[in-house]
């Protein structure tokens, strides 16, 4: 069985770029059936669902929701998968990230809510021992607008910052292999052309193993 621990801040002094933001998380449930939507992000977090080392596959997956960068489906995309992850023997991690669209939001989906889903890859991959990790083998999965956030996280990576006075810059945020599920293009019915696109092969040649599932049964699995 998992342990759910606490939220993790990805920038335990203040993430940049929500300095003064203190307004809190506004937590929207669902009263048929308890799920969570969550709104209002300005301290970007991960929750970690951590495994006895016995029990762990030393796979460590980061879930990131979607919600059209206007919400966060924090349970059936998040919550909930990582419990499911879990079962399999895989460490999983949920983040929270800002949100561009929501109404008056003044983030941006690149400089902000792409820098939480980075921020959490290295994150992970620093405490890789501490939490029984192989460094070698930190993936992420978004739905939807959680999904784009893992590739457009991917495209652009280093391998770390030797000289970063923060030891968690320090780590590479590289994907090992990444699963895109519904995201926007491919909910739009341009799944086919998108798998073609050279950001597409680019990811695929340098980050690891790519899964996407598409809206309208669009397979498309990198290994092939």
């Amino acid at each position: 069985m998992a342990a759910q621990m606490p939220e993790l801040a990805l920038w335990p002094k203040g993430a940049p770029g929500s300095e003064g933001k203190t307004q809190p998380e506004l937590i929207v449930t669902n009263r048929s059936n308890g799920e969570r939507r969550v709104f209002q992000i300005h301290n970007p977090s991960i929750t970690p669902f951590l495994l006895e080392a016995a029990k762990a596959s030393d796979t460590a997956v980061i879930v990131i929701p979607g919600g059209g960068h206007r919400e966060l489906q924090y349970d059936p995309e998040g919550i909930f998968v990582a419990r499911a992850l879990a079962k399999h023997g895989i460490v999983a991690f949920v983040l929270k990230y800002r949100l561009a669209r929501e109404t008056n939001s003044n983030y941006t989906v690149q400089e902000h809510a792409v820098a939480d889903a980075r921020r959490a890859i290295r994150t992970v991959r620093a405490n890789a021992a501490k939490w029984n990790i192989d460094p070698d083998k930190v993936g992420a999965v978004g739905f939807s607008a959680g999904g784009e956030l893992v590739n457009m996280a991917s495209l652009d990576f280093d391998a770390g910052k030797p000289d970063a006075e923060d030891e968690i810059e320090r780590a590479s945020l590289k994907p090992d292999f990444q699963g895109l599920i519904f995201i926007p293009e491919a909910r739009a019915g341009a799944c086919r052309r998108q798998i073609r696109h050279q950001r597409f092969w680019r990811a695929a040649s340098t980050t690891g193993p790519i899964f996407q599932k598409g809206w309208r049964r669009c397979i498309y699995d990198s290994r092939r």
